[in-house]
């Protein structure tokens, strides 16, 4: 089944909405603003949360997220006595709003 999705051009000041972010190295990232989650995506349109078979780290902050620009959040990995990590991807080819966001387990709850 694929995720439904509308396409935007920046994700900087969004402050709500779960997005399929796509970069120019063919990786794919889901960011969920409302649930403050961010995981690796594999290569089918399915989201993977709650099998196992994905890791999700707490999302703290979209640095910045535009077409042409790497995306780059300081997320929670869970790692003792670290505060925040700072994740770069390559340049960002598409950003698509989830029009039904996934339901998942979160790992750190």
């Amino acid at each position: 089944m694929a995720m439904q999705t509308t396409s935007i051009s920046d994700l900087c000041g969004v402050i709500a909405g779960a997005y399929v972010i796509s970069t120019s190295d063919g990786c794919r990232f889901l960011v969920d603003i409302d649930e403050c989650v961010t995981v690796r995506l594999g290569s089918s349109d399915e989201v993977l949360i709650g099998r196992g078979q994905a890791r999700s780290d707490r999302l703290l902050v979209v640095a910045t997220c535009r077409i042409g620009e790497p995306m780059v959040l300081l997320v929670d990995r869970g790692v003792p006595n670290v505060e925040f990590t700072r994740r770069e991807t390559a340049s960002v080819t598409r950003i698509a709003r989830l029009l039904r966001p996934p339901q998942f387990d979160r790992r750190d709850a």
